[in-house]
């Protein structure tokens, strides 16, 4: 499993962005398995939702960004 390095990831997800909608389940588990492989773009995506999707509104939300937290900590040092 790839490890990888949140100070380069966030030089280009960047900082200043605004909120985002919450992904679907699907999305995150996706997002997930293609951070596993190799590839950054899903370890991207993963750091991005952390950062910027902080409007839950239901329990399906919190449930989806649980997840999220949970894969960073796995993948993300």
């Amino acid at each position: 499993m790839k490890i990888y390095k949140s100070n380069e990831l966030s030089k280009i997800i960047g900082f200043h962005r605004k909120h985002q909608r919450v992904p679907s389940l699907e999305q995150v588990e996706s997002a997930y398995q293609i951070a596993l492989t190799g590839d950054m773009d899903g370890a991207l995506r993963l750091l991005d939702w952390k950062r910027h999707c902080f409007y839950v509104k239901n329990d399906y939300e919190r449930k989806v960004m649980t997840k999220v937290f949970e894969y960073c900590l796995n993948i993300i040092e």
